[in-house]
């Protein structure tokens, strides 16, 4: 085999038209043909530092050796979690930072031409760093519905990343949860499309604001579509909807200026996504203009013969997923085998050879943009900033914004001061079951033992509580003792009303599938009893998805506050007490019928449960407020409208008091009829304003076509923008619906026609 890639390209006839290679700089090229053979194969490989290079937090310098010489491109994830002083605690960013740099120190050794990229998992904050601010989930990052703290919480994400070493961050995710069971909604920013797409906009440009680190999305495509709710399964879905549905955020994440697109575990339609030319080639490349490169999810090469049973052996595997449009393999079993196995490939097919080049190319591209060649160890001056007041400050305004007040019966909450409250529940106390997966480990960690610097509802209330009693009831792991129990109900007849945080273990993935939504049966016998022994009663959910529950009516007030992060503790005991207003929204149709999971608000008009509608009784933008907000003087500036045109909307919203408060404005648009069943109403537009108490803001929003046009599913038309000319309805708030047979129906409904 020749020496170098650039006479080994020599062999590939078909390699000097390949379209895709087109938008290469001189600089990319002149870097490629330096590059030796295994110094340019080695750029497809992302290996999993702790299970190669690793013992512990220790470098194996071997083995570091070994596959530096190879020329591995890449490597990632957390280094390590070990005994310090007697606790357990993660590698802070200077500890982090000194085994990166090591890596990096080899790694140009052996292979001058390689600065190899780091990449973490960075999901809510850099959670694999030790002292890094742990940020709310995207779950609640979504329910905030103020697309800013999207682009902070990542900035910071990325600067705490970039301090210690890191130079890829393997998100934001952008994937439609459909069935709410599913172990990763927890990652997601909701169920719809144009939310998801305006966070990840933002996200992305957040990620990548300081030119340090990449922005990689995931998991492309329709990974948590999945109308089971169970992790790694086929997805079958249409065409339409994969479009204009579950593609749109990638579509906002490429436009922004991704860098990288992982690809997803799932398969589509029975074909596995890392071997799906038309999604990963034709779509991404070729209609999305996507420029990065494509890195599969873990193991998933390997996975097309071990767990998808698609391919033979993993020669054929590896071959397809790069024919496919693959550029990185992420993790592989014995390693050398691999890059030996690429050799044979190349050599047996010369037509492999301008894809191989291709996807080297595209990974030569990323790390000139990250400067990499010329300034391999940028960020060292951004440890100092890591876990900063700053940041954690941001963590605890986030929390506040994005929590929910689903429920406030004869104005249960806020607490009054003078109240004798009792506090209990298994997520009382628990800085880990605040934060949840992904959050100092992959799994996450229940308890305050991996969070040294944490708020807990505990922690706040008893900061601001005047009369507050307080005893877990229910432990951490839910085990029912009676004796406890008996202690719990006694505190609790004797206190003026009851504060119940119940939650989820923390967890992500296949190890945190469920098989139904209700809550575990020991929280369902705690809660049965403070419904009979307190006077009053608010349930405070923690939790990853949405648990179904007996929601009767003895619980006065529920906040759902999702996973609001190690610091959250203190935005719940502030809204708990009435010192902050609550304004955040439901991202997830939230429905008590186990039944109706799947069924979201912008689901097809003609979707009925039974012989009626489907009712869920916390939907998709649901959200109470301390405040009285009323709108008025709705107004749309035009009856008709031409395909291209533009339609103004204008309403006024008042705060009627008592407080201060954010209000999210929601505005959803109805189509009449179309080729395609319409959805029930879709959102369009939004936008959160703070409106002072006693007064009134006007808000004002200019709609195009894309509030009244859907993309074509054909890829033949680049999936064009498509418009149906006809009636059209404005809905503003969450709970407008207007009449589709007859006139509007409401206040907040008007009409338009597209001619």
């Amino acid at each position: 085999m020749p020496k170098t890639l650039h006479s080994l390209c020599i062999l590939g006839s078909a390699l000097a038209g390949y379209a895709h290679a087109g938008h290469m700089s001189s600089k990319v090229d002149d870097i490629f043909d330096k590059l030796t053979l295994e110094g340019g194969l080695g750029q497809l490989f992302q290996l999993e530092a702790a299970s190669t290079i690793l013992n512990g937090s220790s470098l194996k310098e071997d083995d570091l050796s070994k596959y530096a010489t190879l020329g591995i491109g890449s490597y990632l994830n957390n280094i390590g979690i070990y005994d310090k002083n007697g606790t357990q605690e993660n590698l802070n960013g200077s500890e982090i930072r000194a085994v990166i740099d090591r890596i990096m120190n080899v790694s140009l050794e052996k292979q001058p031409y390689n600065p190899i990229l780091y990449g973490l998992d960075s999901v809510h904050g850099a959670n694999f760093v030790g002292k890094a601010t742990i940020f709310p989930a995207q779950i609640n990052i979504g329910a905030t519905f103020d697309v800013k703290y999207a682009f902070q919480v990542e900035a910071i994400a990325s600067d705490d990343t970039a301090g210690a070493g890191g130079k890829l961050i393997f998100g934001p995710v952008v994937d439609i949860p459909n069935n709410m069971k599913g172990p990763r909604v927890q990652e997601t920013y909701g169920e719809d499309t144009f939310l998801v797409s305006q966070m990840a906009t933002q996200a992305v440009k957040g990620i990548q604001n300081s030119g340090l680190v990449a922005a990689c999305p995931k998991h492309f495509l329709a990974y948590q579509a999945t109308s089971i709710g169970y992790d790694r399964t086929n997805v079958e879905i249409s065409q339409f909807n994969l479009v204009n549905k579950i593609l749109k955020p990638y579509m906002a994440a490429t436009d922004a200026g991704a860098l990288c697109i992982m690809e997803s575990f799932s398969t589509l339609n029975t074909l596995p996504m890392v071997d799906n030319t038309y999604w990963l080639s034709y779509v991404l490349r070729d209609v999305l203009a996507f420029k990065g490169f494509v890195i599969t999810d873990y193991k998933e090469v390997q996975n097309l013969v071990d767990y998808h049973h698609t391919a033979e052996n993993y020669s054929e595997a590896l071959k397809r997923s790069i024919r496919a449009g693959v550029d990185i393999t992420m993790t592989i079993d014995y390693y050398s085998d691999w890059i030996g196995m690429l050799k044979d490939i190349m050599k047996e097919d010369p037509s492999m050879i301008p894809f191989v080049t291709t996807a080297i190319k595209r990974v030569i591209y990323v790390k000139s943009k990250l400067d990499l060649y010329k300034n391999p160890y940028s960020g060292k001056d951004l440890i100092s900033k890591i876990g900063s007041q700053e940041s954690i400050d941001m963590a605890v305004q986030v929390a506040r914004d994005s929590i929910v007040l689903m429920r406030n019966n004869n104005n249960t909450l806020p607490l009054e001061k003078d109240m004798k409250v009792f506090l209990s529940g298994n997520a009382f106390d628990s800085a880990g079951g605040q934060s949840g997966g992904w959050s100092r480990s992959w799994q996450g960690q229940d308890g305050n033992d991996f969070f040294k610097e944490r708020i807990t509802i505990l922690d706040a209330m008893k900061k601001y509580a005047q009369k507050l009693t307080y005893t877990m009831g229910l432990n951490i792991s839910e085990e029912y003792n009676e004796q406890e129990v008996s202690k719990a109900k006694k505190m609790a007849m004797d206190a003026d009303i009851c504060v119940v945080a119940l939650g989820e273990h923390s967890g992500v993935e296949k190890p945190y599938d469920i098989d139904d939504l209700a809550i575990p049966v020991n929280q369902t016998k705690y809660l049965n009893v403070m419904k009979a022994a307190c006077k009053q009663l608010v349930l405070v959910l923690v939790q990853a998805r949405p648990r179904t529950f007996d929601d009767s009516s003895e619980i006065g007030a529920i906040l759902n506050t999702a996973l609001v992060g190690p610091f959250g503790g203190q935005a719940i005991a502030e809204i708990l007490l009435g010192m902050y207003n609550p304004n955040g929204r439901q991202v997830l149709s939230y429905s008590m019928k186990d039944g109706y999971n799947g069924i979201h608000y912008d689901s097809p008009v003609d979707t009925k449960c039974g012989n009626g509608e489907c009712i869920t009784e916390y939907p998709f933008g649901h959200g109470l407020s301390y405040s009285n907000f009323s709108y008025s003087n709705f107004k749309l500036s035009a009856e008709n409208v031409s395909c291209t045109g533009k339609l103004t909307v204008t309403v006024d919203v008042t705060n009627n008091g008592p407080m201060d408060g954010k209000e999210a404005v929601l505005l959803f648009i109805q189509q009449k009829t179309r080729s395609h069943v319409p959805e029930k109403k879709t959102l369009q537009a939004f936008q959160k304003i703070t409106v002072r108490n006693g007064e009134s803001m006007t808000v004002t929003f200019d709609l195009n076509q894309k509030a009244w046009t859907h993309l074509s599913p054909n890829i033949e038309d680049n999936f064009r923008r498509v418009c149906e000319p006809g009636q059209f309805f404005v809905a503003m708030k969450y709970d407008t619906q207007c009449n589709f047979n007859g006139p509007e129906k409401g206040p907040m409904c008007g009409a338009f026609r597209i001619v």
